[in-house]
């Protein structure tokens, strides 16, 4: 089990049932999604211009990120946007207090939720989204979620996002990746290395998307050649998330 700050998810309002958990287990994504995390790249947060290596938007209009990308993940605001990074990845709302699982098998409940947050992520000029806890079915949400409905929600997740136009990136739930590479645009991993379990994200390395990893215990010499060598945008930040970083690269 991931222990960062983000790892089993970080607080937002709740919406739907479940039964109250800790910061540190947060709910099962849906909430998530816009008081999630949000990504934006080439200068989106503001007028700053953005380094010069830029993101990749494919045709559909939609950003992926090069394989290899600059980053910063910092949650307390205000952003520092003088780092040299091409994608910023933070939060839209400062607060994440009550939090609970949801019900992720309620798509009809949930899902329109869900959506009107990507629209206000839209509305706010953002490339992407990043949201958080994704593998309820691997935690004790207080409902019986399986593995085939983690992977339904998942994929409604990224093609509601899709459909608005958003990238979307898959937050560490590993063991679903080989289902799920195919739909994510990106991965965002914590801890990967300290864990032992990096080789997992291959899948989205092989299919030339980006991986962006964190650590938060382990020095840079312990994980960066490996990292370098995987082709992971690592770096190491406090469990703060603020916005100090030692990028590997």
């Amino acid at each position: 089990m991931h222990t960062g700050p983000g790892a089993l998810g970080r607080e937002v309002p709740r919406v739907v049932g479940g039964r109250r958990r800790g910061w540190a287990e947060w709910l099962g994504l849906a909430l998530v999604l816009c008081g999630l995390t949000l990504v934006a790249a080439h200068g989106a947060l503001s007028s700053a211009a953005a380094p010069s290596a830029g993101p990749e938007t494919q045709a559909d209009g939609i950003w992926r990120p090069a394989l290899n990308t600059p980053w910063q993940w910092q949650l307390p605001p205000p952003v520092d946007e003088s780092v040299d990074a091409v994608m910023f990845d933070s939060n839209l709302y400062a607060g994440f207090p009550e939090e609970r699982w949801l019900d992720i098998r309620r798509v009809d409940l949930i899902g329109p939720i869900i959506e009107r947050r990507m629209d206000l992520c839209r509305a706010k000029g953002f490339d992407g989204i990043e949201p958080d806890n994704v593998d309820g079915h691997l935690n004790d949400t207080g409902f019986p979620l399986s593995y085939q409905d983690q992977i339904r929600y998942n994929t409604f997740i990224a093609a509601a996002a899709h459909a608005r136009g958003l990238s979307v990136g898959l937050k560490n739930d590993l063991d679903q990746v080989p289902d799920l590479v195919g739909v994510f645009d990106w991965a965002l991993n914590e801890e990967c290395f300290e864990q032992g379990d990096c080789e997992q994200l291959l899948p989205f390395i092989a299919a030339g998307k980006a991986v962006f990893n964190v650590e938060f215990r382990l020095e840079p010499g312990q994980f960066c050649p490996q990292a370098n060598a995987m082709n992971l945008n690592s770096m190491r930040k406090n469990l703060t998330i603020d916005a100090f970083r030692v990028p590997c690269r």
